[in-house]
């Protein structure tokens, strides 16, 4: 479970492969949101989406990466669980879905928090 207050960011990491003819136009949106039906419909609260994505001639399965950070703000209820999911868009065949674990994350109260550690000294005689 990931915990997360208003004002801070939830950073998806998304990595997918793409093989064959050179492709421009394909997009990650990434949302955080609550399912409702038994899994049949996904209510996005909150997105954020990548820039448009171009992709070389790959003869083989290559694998890339996209981050995309989603701004929590006031739209979602603190003290709430929700769920992620993730949409490569605009690529042939039909996008390609994920969706996270039920109530796998928590919007706590109170927004960002500052978060100090690791303090290290040195010293010597001079």
């Amino acid at each position: 479970m990931v915990q997360v207050g208003i004002g801070n960011k939830l950073r998806f990491t998304v990595r997918f492969n793409h093989q064959g003819a050179a492709f421009s136009g394909a997009k990650i949106r990434c949302s955080i949101g609550q399912k409702l039906f038994d899994v049949v419909v996904f209510d996005e609260i909150l997105w954020a989406e990548s820039p448009s994505l171009s992709f070389p001639n790959d003869s083989t399965p290559r694998t890339y990466e996209q981050i995309v950070d989603v701004f929590i703000t006031s739209a979602i209820s603190p003290g709430s669980f929700y769920e992620a999911e993730v949409k490569l868009t605009g690529i042939p065949g039909g996008d390609l879905f994920w969706r996270g674990p039920t109530n796998d994350i928590e919007i706590i109260a109170g927004g960002a928090q500052a978060v100090f550690s690791d303090l290290r000294v040195g010293y010597s005689r001079v």
